[in-house]
C-alpha cells in the first residue's frame, strides 16, 4: 500500500515462517522492523515492484506518468500485530501499524472508475442476466 509518504508491505497471517524468512531479513539485535531480501528470488522480485512503487505515480492527469520526487521507505506491517520475534514491545508496534494501515484502506476511485461496491453490483446484476437468460 502507498500513503504517498510510506510504502507498506503487509504481512499476512497465512504466510508461512518459512516464506517470510525467504523474502524478509530479521534482525533481532537492532529495533529496526525487518527488511526485503536482496538474495533470495522472492525478495528480489518484492524490491523490484517496490522500486516501479517508488519510481512512478501517476501525476499531471490520466496517463502522465512520471518519475516521483521523492523515495518511499519500506514498512513492513504483519498481520495481528504479530511482530517477527514475539517480543511484546514489537507486537504492539506492529499492530499499531496495522491499525494505520487498516485506516489508509478506502476506496479511491477516479473519473474512469465506480466505487467498488458499484463494480460489484453491476457484476452481480450481469450474472444474474445470464443466468436468467438460460
Amino acid at each position: 500500500l502507498d500513503d504517498g509518504f510510506v510504502l507498506y508491505l503487509y504481512v499476512g497471517k497465512a504466510v508461512p515462517v518459512d516464506v517470510r524468512e525467504d523474502f524478509l531479513i530479521f534482525d533481532n539485535s537492532s529495533r529496526q522492523t525487518p527488511v526485503i531480501s536482496s538474495t533470495s528470488g522472492s525478495g528480489r522480485k518484492l524490491t523490484k515492484i517496490a522500486w516501479q512503487m517508488r519510481s512512478f505515480c501517476s501525476m499531471g492527469g490520466v496517463g502522465a506518468s512520471m518519475l516521483r520526487p521523492t523515495t518511499a521507505p519500506i514498512v513492513v506491517v504483519f498481520a495481528g500485530g504479530a511482530g517477527s520475534n514475539g517480543n511484546q514491545v514489537d507486537d504492539l508496534k506492529h499492530k499499531f501499524l496495522e491499525d494505520k494501515l487498516i485506516t489508509l484502506l478506502v476506496d479511491d476511485t477516479t473519473a474512469h472508475e465506480t466505487f467498488y461496491s458499484d463494480f460489484l453490483c453491476q457484476l452481480h446484476r450481469r450474472i444474474q442476466e445470464k443466468i436468467d437468460k438460460k
